[in-house]
């Protein structure tokens, strides 16, 4: 749930990027930190699975799949 949380704040796209004085742009920070939690939940996820039984488990291997491509889907949606 908390992977839904975080990438529901990637697609609305809350963060801009930040301008620099020189006239650079760079990534906001605060995106680099959701987009490490997303990862690691959606990866944490799929190693839980593997302590799971029967269907149940494939089922969060899955969603697990799911939740990290939702997440370099959004990655990639924002310009990055």
């Amino acid at each position: 749930m908390f992977t839904l949380v975080c990438l529901g704040v990637f697609w609305s796209d809350p963060f801009p990027l930040v301008h620099h004085v020189n006239g650079d742009l760079s990534i906001n920070p605060w995106f680099d930190r959701f987009f490490a939690i997303t990862s690691c939940s959606a990866f944490a996820t799929i190693l839980l699975a593997l302590f799971g039984h029967g269907t149940k488990r494939l089922l969060l291997v899955a969603g697990g799949l799911l939740l990290l491509f939702l997440t370099y889907g959004a990655l990639l949606s924002n310009g990055v």
